[in-house]
């Protein structure tokens, strides 16, 4: 089983401080506004529409893996009876403009984020002390994070790492939550939390999820997710 971790709408972080156990790049990406480095250096646009956005360019192939993550997102979408924000450019992919490491016990490839209020969960936490020990820096590691939903005619956003090993269940993995936001609310709000079965793929729209609904804050919320 491969997890990876799932940032929606991440807001606020703190400067980056004792980062001393985090690479510079990194480190430098928690100071940025959102925590991570939004470029638009290079812009691009898939062969089926989706707008990929990042300091440089991704290959054809990489291009062809995001149009997939989408292509199935909205596949299983159309089988729920979902109609609403489904067209390739109403999604944006950005890419970090460092290459992405692994994370310590699942080995995905991901960025890091710095969230001082959130310490991790046994799979997306930063344990530079080793497997399963918490830190208390207050950075998680990411292979997707929703920078926007994409509700009420917004681009609906996303940040996700390039590696071609994980790309395109990233890209499915935000486009699913994006979807199910702007056609489902009551589903939405059951399935923004992932842990206690809730967990990708979340389309075509599971009818076995009967866990009292979790309203959406907007805060920093970190999903593990299979």
């Amino acid at each position: 089983m491969k997890i990876l971790a799932t940032i929606l709408l991440a807001i606020t972080f703190t400067a980056c401080g004792d980062c001393e156990n985090v690479s510079d790049a990194v480190c430098k990406a928690s100071k940025a506004g959102g925590g991570v480095i939004l470029s638009t250096e290079s812009s691009q646009v898939t062969p089926n529409g989706v707008k990929v956005r990042g300091n440089s360019s991704v290959s054809p192939s990489q291009l062809q893996l995001i149009d997939a993550g989408i292509t199935g997102a909205v596949a299983d979408a159309r089988i729920s009876g979902y109609a609403r924000d489904l067209n390739y450019d109403h999604f944006a992919v950005y890419t970090p403009p460092y290459r992405c490491e692994p994370s310590p016990e699942q080995r995905v490839p991901s960025f890091l984020v710095r969230a001082d209020s959130y310490d991790g969960s046994e799979f997306d936490q930063y344990n530079s002390k080793g497997v399963g020990v918490k830190d208390n820096i207050g950075v998680v590691y990411a292979a997707e994070m929703v920078l926007d939903l994409g509700t009420n005619g917004n681009e609906a956003q996303m940040y996700v790492c390039p590696d071609a090993s994980h790309l395109k269940d990233a890209v499915r993995h935000g486009a699913e939550h994006q979807i199910i936001a702007s056609n489902d609310n009551d589903y939405f709000n059951l399935t923004w939390y992932h842990g206690d079965g809730f967990y990708h793929p979340l389309l075509p729209k599971r009818t076995n999820l009967r866990e009292t609904p979790r309203r959406y804050d907007g805060k920093i919320l970190i999903r593990a997710v299979k």
